[in-house]
This record gives structure tokens, sequence and C-alpha cells, in this order.
């Protein structure tokens, strides 16, 4: 009887289980989703609000649904796309399982279907859920309730525009950062970078020192990247639910 009682403790955690493997390249995460039966490689990208995105060619291989309504939106490059939306019958990441997924195809410059690019998963996927997001560990762990190795000390964040926005203060000036996955390294437009480490203090009083790398930001709701950088030095906890995000060194 005791042996079936552990099977069975195993069996339930391993069932819900929700730690995610990340793939890395070029400093970008990546993750497997299987997408109505189909499984493919996505970008892990909290800088896109649509919950997903996918390539024309992946909107083939996994027969979802496309609609008859289109979408503007822009990128931090500048360029802007109309593209038809679509609807996921059901995706999975690892055992996190998500019915109904809307979402819209993703372009890139230089047309549709580049082999060297692929579709994303983004910040609106998770609005009820809490992300454990360790690079170190590459892994990602999906939860609706804060995990225990979450640090505690949670801060604001911003999700008006869909991305969540952290406001820090860097040489005297306010900044929104983005807290994105999707972003090769921490950045700020080009003319406010004037050292390649940079004390950030954010609203509580707390302090790190990172490195920032000019960019020219277009067209974005934020003023800079907290990316690679950032998610590598950190263990990082976000709460889309109620807003807010926790860190700590990563582990």
């Amino acid at each position: 009887m005791k042996f079936i009682a552990t099977l069975f403790v195993l069996l339930f955690f391993s069932t819900h289980s929700s730690a995610l493997p990340i793939v890395f390249k070029e400093q970008l995460p990546y993750v497997e989703a299987t997408i109505n039966g189909k499984t493919i490689e996505l970008m892990f990208d909290l800088g896109a609000d649509a919950p997903v995105a996918l390539t024309g060619s992946e909107i083939a291989a996994t027969n979802v649904t496309v609609l008859d309504q289109t979408l503007k939106y822009g990128m931090a490059d500048g360029s802007n796309f109309e593209v038809p939306l679509i609807r996921i019958d059901n995706l999975k990441l690892g055992p996190w399982e998500k019915s109904n997924v809307a979402g819209h195809e993703f372009r890139f410059l230089g047309g549709a279907n580049s082999a060297r690019h692929t579709g994303h998963v983004g910040s609106a996927l998770f609005a009820e859920s809490i992300l454990h997001i360790n690079y170190s560990a590459e892994s990602i762990e999906i939860s609706e309730r804060i995990p225990d190795r979450c640090p505690r000390n949670w801060k604001k964040i911003d999700m008006t525009y869909g991305i969540p926005r952290l406001q820090a203060v860097m040489n005297g000036k306010s900044y929104w950062l983005a807290l994105d996955t999707g972003a090769q390294g921490n950045f700020l437009p080009h003319a406010e970078v004037d050292t390649s480490m940079m004390k950030v203090t954010t609203s509580d009083g707390e302090s790190m020192v990172m490195p920032f790398r000019g960019l020219n930001i277009l067209q974005a709701p934020f003023d800079g990247f907290l990316g690679y950088d950032f998610f590598l030095a950190h263990s990082v906890c976000l709460d889309f639910a109620n807003s807010r995000v926790s860190y700590g060194p990563s582990t």
C-alpha cells in the first residue's frame, strides 16, 4: 500500500510539473511547442504581446485556422505589417496546455517565411500564469501558483501595452525597460549609452549594475530592454495576473 501511495505521488507531480527546457540560439531562447499535435520550435519572446505568432510555413504545417480578420502591428526596428489572425485549437508547452489560443501570422523584413526565422510565443499567452525563468538551468517553469524558488522581492511592472515593463532610474533619468526574452542583450537608445556598465535602480531602491548596448529603438512603448544579460544573471519570476516581477542572483 505504501508503494502504491508513493507511486501515486510521483505520477501526480510528474504529470503536473511544468518545467520547459530552453535551447539558446544567438542568445535567444527557443522552446518546443506542440500545436494541434505537430511539434515545432518557437522563440520564447516576452517582448511580443500576442499569445502566439507563426510564420506562414508554420501555419501550414500545424493546420491552424486562418481567420478573415487582419491585424496591423509594428516592430521596434520601425517595420510594419498587416497580417491575418489565426486560431489554434490546442497548444502544449511541455506538460502545460491551453486550448483555443488566438494569434496572428508573423512576418519579417525581407519576406514572411525566411528559413532563418521562427514564430514565437508571447506574453499574452501567460496572462493567468506565473513564469519562473532560469537561463542558467536552461528551463522555464509555468505555474498557476508562485513556485517556492521565486525570490520574494516583488516589484510592480506595467502591462499596459501587453509587454512587461519595469520602471528604473539610470544616470538620474527614469526609463521604462521591457523585460524581453526576445532581446539578445540589454539595450538603450544609442544616445543614452555613455558607458557599457550602468547602475539600474528600481522604484523600491534596489540596484544592480548591468551591461547595456546602444540600439536604434524607433517604434516601441518602452525606452529600452532588459534582455539576455539580465535573464542570464538572474532567476526571474513574472506574475502576470498581479503585474509584478521578482528576481535574484542566478543559481
